[in-house]
């Protein structure tokens, strides 16, 4: 089993077992809605949702979405935070960081989408000089761009936000999703997409192709091969490059340091100061626009998770460090970087 197969499986173990206290368990009641921390506040409403209920045409057995209305304690930000899980993942292994907004007056939503496979394992043979930017623009858009995916519209990570965002407008209308919507599609200057992992790379291609309010990488993104980097992320931003920040762990098992430092460059971030440590420090980390971590994850019992601890400590529950009070120690970097 190669290290990205391993991932996969791990983030799947991840995914039955709940990811630690805040973890997926309470999202197998689809439908079913959860009060949202922190209770000294007017709660907020996490929904999941299956995508197969939204439209009959996709797997059954898809994960749920994820969606949050912001804390009625707050004045609306009229923003609309996007998380893309990375392979494997699914959007309730992400309910830490995705609770860190609607506290402060954030809609959120977590969308599950086609990620069983790496996009380097779907490029590995691939004679396409471009593979990895083509395979992203298929699987975020639907357009038929890639040889070695086939995703359509509906399948499409904008296709399964869109009718999301619609489904909650029509059934939640005092809650304000229906802001995010322009005629039917989504307003992406209202969006801040975030991603880990694989959903780093989609939320630096979305910074190519439409102008969103901000993207937030964690861990990644990785795309390389045949000896050079991934000719897309060199290519032009319609998001300049100071709405774009990234976050990573110096001790990443998976993407090293060195390439995220290098790909992270070729998308401009470079050009806007040196990377910064969140550790013992407090925002705005000299408006860094790249951030990094060296602190130790929390523990795991389960040997596949601890074999990519650093890798998934930057986002994903169970495995980022805490205080001594339960909170993770990432918050203020979380809120600095996706809920400003």
């Amino acid at each position: 089993m190669n290290q990205l197969s391993l991932l996969f499986a791990v983030l799947l173990s991840l995914s039955a077992c709940g990811g630690g206290s805040s973890g997926a368990g309470a999202a197998a009641n689809a439908g079913q809605p959860v009060a949202a921390q922190p209770a000294s506040q007017p709660p907020s409403v996490e929904r999941p949702i299956r995508p197969a209920a939204l439209d009959p045409t996709l797997p059954a057995a898809d994960a749920e979405h994820y969606a949050i209305n912001p804390s009625p304690a707050v004045a609306p930000k009229e923003r609309l935070v996007v998380v893309l899980p990375g392979t494997g993942g699914i959007p309730a292994n992400l309910r830490e960081f995705t609770r860190a907004g609607p506290p402060r007056g954030y809609h959120v939503v977590g969308i599950a989408y086609p990620n069983s496979v790496t996009v380097a394992e779907y490029c590995a043979s691939s004679r396409d000089a471009d593979c990895t930017g083509n395979t992203r623009r298929e699987i975020i858009t639907g357009a038929d761009t890639s040889q070695v995916v086939a995703v359509n519209r509906a399948n499409s990570i904008i296709g399964r936000l869109t009718r999301l965002l619609t489904h909650l407008s029509t059934t939640y209308p005092t809650e304000g999703w229906g802001r995010f919507l322009t005629n039917g599609e989504v307003d992406w200057a209202l969006v801040t997409v975030t991603g880990h992992s694989q959903g780093s790379g989609h939320a630096a291609y979305m910074a190519k192709l439409y102008n969103l309010d901000r993207v937030v990488m964690f861990s990644g993104p990785a795309d390389y091969g045949n000896g050079v980097p991934a000719a897309w992320l060199s290519q032009p931003s319609v998001t300049p490059a100071s709405r774009q920040y990234g976050f990573t762990h110096l001790g990443d098992e998976l993407v090293p340091y060195a390439l995220v430092r290098s790909n992270w460059g070729l998308l401009g971030l470079n050009a806007l100061g040196e990377p910064t440590s969140v550790d013992g420090a407090n925002p705005p980390y000299g408006n860094s626009r790249q951030l990094t971590t060296n602190a130790t994850p929390d523990p795991s019992n389960n040997p596949a998770v601890a074999t990519y601890l650093r890798h998934l400590a930057t986002a994903i529950d169970g495995v980022t460090p805490h205080n001594t009070q339960g909170v993770p120690i990432y918050t203020p970097a979380w809120q600095y970087l996706a809920f400003p």
